[in-house]
This record gives structure tokens, sequence and C-alpha cells, in this order.
């Protein structure tokens, strides 16, 4: 099935931010080293295509807070958090609290199977990104949304196997052990501290 070009074209922002953050952080000499001269950390091209992608996605969020990822005129809990994420990463967190406010809504019914609470119903991928948006935008991981997503996405960790995975299900999203579920999960609980 063809992508929606605005699914490509948000997709290639949020991707590039990331990029464009990671390589900055990247190229910055630590400040010990004694061979090391004041240099720009990306260039002012890069720099400039930052900001201008960052006033991009900042302007895509909807009246509820949220971001409609799938050009269906719907907020999507997805997109919303990878915004967040790459506008956190490149210095915009003023532009993402009515999308944390809209992720505050939502983050039970989206990181759980439908009408339940607690680990055992948890999506680790789900929790994973969430936690990931969460922490970049400075809020606690631990109270989010009315539920401990951290304490939850650990409760989620077999030692037997070392996957974070449970048995919820629905539609196409699963809990079972998998590699887009354990990484969500390594990066939510790394970004969490």
């Amino acid at each position: 099935m063809p992508h929606h070009p605005a699914i490509l074209r948000i997709a290639r922002v949020i991707l590039s931010l990331i990029l464009l953050a990671a390589a900055s952080t990247a190229c910055q000499l630590p400040a010990e080293s004694p061979a090391a001269t004041p240099t720009p950390a990306v260039s002012e091209a890069a720099s400039e295509a930052i900001d201008r992608a960052a006033e991009y996605l900042a302007t895509q969020t909807l009246p509820g807070g949220g971001v409609d990822s799938f050009a269906s005129g719907t907020a999507d809990p997805t997109g919303t958090a990878m915004a967040v994420i790459a506008l956190s990463a490149a210095g915009r967190g003023d532009a993402v609290a009515d999308m944390v406010g809209y992720l505050l809504g939502e983050a039970v019914a989206y990181t759980h199977q439908s009408g339940e609470e607690g680990a055992e119903f948890l999506f680790p991928s789900r929790a994973g990104l969430l936690l990931l948006a969460i922490s970049a935008a400075g809020e606690d991981p631990a109270s989010f949304g009315g539920q401990d997503l951290l304490g939850e996405l650990q409760a989620a960790y077999d030692p037997a196997t070392g996957a974070y995975a449970t048995d919820a299900q629905e539609e196409f999203t699963s809990g079972a052990a998998s590699d887009v579920n354990q990484a969500w999960a390594l990066l939510g609980l790394a970004a969490a501290g």
C-alpha cells in the first residue's frame, strides 16, 4: 500500500531532526580536550534546516494538541510522541506543551490493551516510545497520565528470556516479545533513567 505524501513528509522531518540532533551531539568536542577549539556543532546550513524543520513540525499540532501523522484529520499518539522527541532534540521544548497535554490524556489508552490497565496489558513498544517522549519533554515517567509507566514497563521484563513482553493484543499491535517491542522498551527505559 503506498504511503500518503503527508505521512512521508512528516516521517522525513522527524527522522531529519533526530539525525541532525544526534550528529550535532556527536560532533561536539569534549570541553576538557586541550586541543579543542570553539567550533559550531553543526554547520549554519544544517542549523537553519533544523530550525525550518522544527518550525514546520510545530505547526502540525491539531486543536486538541495531537499531531495528525496520517493526514486523516485525527490526532495520533505515535506521531505526536515522535514530534515531541524531535522538537525537544531540536531545542524547541517550548513547542511541545500542547502535544504533551494530548499525550497525557491518551497515555493509558495508547499504551494498554483496550479497556485494561496494569503491566500485563501493556504494549512495550508504545510504552517505550511514550517514555522517551515524556522524558525528552521533562515530564515524570513514573507519574504520567495517571500511571507509573516506568514501573509498568520494568514489570514487563522477563528475566528468563531477557525480553520486555506481555500478552496484550489488539488488532495489529502485540505485546509479545519482538525486536520492535524490545528496541522501544530499551530506548524508553534509557531515556527515563
